[in-house]
């Protein structure tokens, strides 16, 4: 099956008990707190005594976590970042050079990690009616969340599913 939790949530009922769910990319526990929660708890409404779910997560060691952070410290990633910068202010026909305009640093917030970008002088968008960016107003980009397996343990198991760790990388944080 491919497709949404929502789309699953209407054809699930249609399979046999006794049945696997695999779930790959880490998309239950790679996510805001309140949808971990959601898709835990929904997923748990079809599972029977009999049935399975297999998940795919990720997670940083405190090592990892660390050396992640480090690694967007380098010109190719600042070339990326700007190259980025420069494909929004074109979107939004904002007449300013991304490099000198902006300045950016990866930040971790428990489990999420995004990247928050300041604006360092006043520009306007001009496709979206003149809207303004005033100097100094900061932006959360590419959020995403990374969690510990003590972290993914305490949300599964508060949502009434058991957990059991089938494998796991040397030296992983999961």
């Amino acid at each position: 099956l491919w497709g949404s939790f929502q789309q699953g949530d209407r054809f699930f009922h249609q399979i046999p008990q006794g049945r696997l769910f695999l779930s790959l990319g880490s998309i239950f526990y790679n996510a805001p707190d309140e949808m971990c929660v959601d898709r835990c708890a929904e997923f748990r409404r079809h599972l029977a005594g009999s049935d399975r779910l297999i998940v795919g997560q990720d997670a940083p060691s405190a090592t990892e976590s660390h050396s992640s952070q480090s690694s967007y410290q380098t010109k190719e990633y600042d070339a990326f970042f700007v190259r980025y910068l420069e494909g929004i202010q074109e979107h939004a026909r904002i007449v300013a050079d991304a490099k000198s305009s902006w300045a950016y640093e990866s930040n971790m917030d428990k489990s999420m990690h995004f990247f928050k970008v300041t604006a360092l002088k006043d520009m306007v968008c001009d496709k979206f009616g003149n809207y303004k960016i005033s100097a100094g107003t900061s932006y959360k980009m590419f959020p995403s969340w990374k969690r510990d397996e003590a972290e993914i343990h305490e949300i599964t198991k508060k949502e009434g599913l058991t957990v059991k760790t089938l494998g796991k990388a040397k030296n992983s944080g999961m």
